[in-house]
């Protein structure tokens, strides 16, 4: 492995360059997930395995495959209905 002082030129920022490319790839497959229109402002609404869900956008709830979502429907506008009674 060699010491810092002999990476060739360009290598960190090639590196760093990799980094955020994965970082907006993950971002842009996050927001694809959700409905259109959805802004994503403390819950979010999209699909998991064919179904509607609901999950906080941030925190350990928010792990689709660690944890069960908040709410789960066959329809769009029942989780919504459900959001609006419930976490509003």
């Amino acid at each position: 492995m060699p010491r810092y002082a002999e990476v060739p030129a360009g290598t960190i920022s090639l590196q760093r360059g990799i980094v955020n490319r994965l970082r907006l790839t993950a971002w842009k497959l996050r927001r694809q997930r959700r409905a259109p229109g959805d802004m994503g402002g403390g819950y979010s609404v999209h699909q998991e395995f064919g179904r509607w869900t609901i999950r906080p956008n941030s925190g350990w709830r928010s792990r689709r495959w660690i944890t069960p979502p908040t709410y789960a429907a066959s329809t769009e506008d029942a989780v919504c209905d459900y959001a609006a009674a419930n976490l509003i």
